[in-house]
């Protein structure tokens, strides 16, 4: 197989939607987002959190835990039109002149990845004693 192409160009999805949507100052450089493409976006300060809590636990509960497998997502099923409103409405931009909505099918990504790739973590949140951040959440303190 080839190997994955660059997509991020170093920047998170939420810095690219950031930059790419403060630049689409008109509907003819509307930022194209996928409306059917699922995921469960996580904040960085999160994913940091369950590691800092995993290394803290002895090794016997996160690894033979009657917990089983513990999913690391976000709180909220989004897609990448979701996401692109919640950045529009924190920056008071109208998100319909600044996103048009796309199908994944009409770009080639290079590979296949499933349209949903949702997960509940609510387990996780249960071992952790605490919620993920919302998207809404994780925008306004990396955003403002």
């Amino acid at each position: 197989a080839p190997p994955p192409r660059p997509c991020s160009k170093g920047a998170s999805f939420l810095q690219f939607l950031d930059k790419s949507l403060g630049e689409a100052a008109s509907p003819d450089r509307a930022v194209s987002l996928f409306d059917d493409e699922v995921r469960c976006p996580i904040g960085v300060h999160d994913v940091v959190g369950v590691i800092e809590t995993a290394m803290a636990r002895p090794r016997e509960e996160v690894c033979g835990g009657s917990h089983g497998v513990l999913c690391m997502g976000g709180p909220e099923r989004l897609s990448r039109m979701q996401m692109g409103a919640v950045v529009c409405g924190l920056k008071g931009y109208d998100c319909g002149e600044r996103t048009k909505p796309s199908k994944r099918a009409a770009l080639d990504l290079g590979f296949v990845s499933p349209l949903d790739i949702s997960m509940d973590s609510s387990l996780l949140e249960r071992w952790l004693g605490r919620r993920m951040k919302t998207m809404q959440q994780v925008a306004e303190q990396a955003l403002t």
